[in-house]
């Protein structure tokens, strides 16, 4: 989570001051917001600083030079949670995109070979039809391999089939957990909002 200078001062217990200069000596990372905005991530603060304080709703924090007055320690934590979530629903959001790239890779690579599976038994009619009906021991062989080619392409028919099947069923569930996950956030939120 990227916090503002004032923010991240508060939670590491430094003034901004010592922040700026850690920040022009480059002991300490940051990004631009902007033009001019600096922002830190929660996570370079704790490696230059250890452990950052906790804020507590009865105690108040300790006084920092501020550009901006903080609304309170209870909404500066319900902004960590939200970035938090944010940032695992980021997570599964990527990850479900990989796991639909990753199918739809295999969903071609399965209508490749039913393609190619296709394509050689419509030659090998060809092929047959148009030579001369031979003996009954070479016809037989024909109709044999003509069948098994056909089974190939009836059982590569039925796995596509049933991958398609158990995909669109994956999808589903996806798509279920992430809406169960949101309501549930969302009633987190209004639980904490309204202290219940």
């Amino acid at each position: 989570m990227k916090l503002s200078i004032t923010k991240a001062a508060q939670l590491a217990g430094v003034s901004r001051t010592t922040l700026y200069n850690d920040m022009k000596s480059g002991k300490l990372s940051f990004e631009l917001q902007g033009k001019k905005k600096k922002t830190i991530d929660i996570s370079e603060l704790e490696r230059v600083y250890g452990q950052l304080e906790q804020f507590n709703q009865n105690e108040p924090s300790k006084p920092v030079k501020t550009e901006q007055k903080l609304t309170g320690s209870s909404d500066f934590a319900l902004e960590i949670e939200l970035a938090v979530l944010r940032d695992k629903l980021e997570i599964f959001e990527n990850e479900r995109k990989r796991e639909q790239e990753k199918t739809s890779d295999e969903i071609e690579h399965l209508r490749g070979r039913l393609e190619k599976a296709d394509n050689e038994r419509v030659k090998l009619t060809a092929i047959l039809t148009d030579q001369r009906e031979g003996q009954g021991t070479q016809k037989n062989e024909r109709d044999d391999k003509i069948e098994k080619l056909e089974s190939v392409v009836l059982q590569l028919q039925k796995q596509n089939n049933q991958f398609m099947e158990r995909e669109e069923a994956r999808r589903k569930r996806a798509e279920e957990r992430r809406r169960l996950k949101e309501e549930e956030e969302s009633r987190g939120f209004w639980r904490r909002f309204l202290g219940k």
